[in-house]
């Protein structure tokens, strides 16, 4: 960190569209209540929500996950709110959202595929 860097809190539910986070965590299910307040909060906000899960996380287990606290995934992914993908190192994960949005057809969800 240089010194114009002052680390802060920020709640989750401050965040704004497009904010990234580094988050620790103690364990897997530390790892999936953070994932799910994300989810949650971009959700009911009306944004597109990408989940990167990580290699070893088949989305249909993210979404036992996100289902197992309160999220209904499974009517996300179906609607195009939530798009669930594992993390992959290197990869270029804008250029990946960027992608998926041309790909799909325009939903009214807030982020780069809404409706004009």
């Amino acid at each position: 960190m240089d010194s114009g860097t002052v680390p802060r809190t920020v709640p989750v539910d401050r965040m704004a569209s497009g904010d990234h986070a580094c988050l620790g965590f103690q364990d897997e299910d530390d790892r999936w209540e953070i994932r799910a307040a994300f989810t949650a909060i971009g959700l009911a906000r009306g944004e597109r929500v990408l989940l990167l899960t990580g290699p070893g996380t088949p989305p249909d287990e993210a979404v036992t996950h996100l289902t197992a606290r309160g999220i209904r995934a499974a009517d996300a992914l179906r609607h195009g709110a939530l798009v669930i993908t594992p993390a992959v190192p290197g990869h270029d994960t804008a250029a990946a959202w960027t992608a998926l949005n041309e790909r799909r057809p325009r939903t009214g969800l807030l982020g780069p595929a809404r409706r004009r």
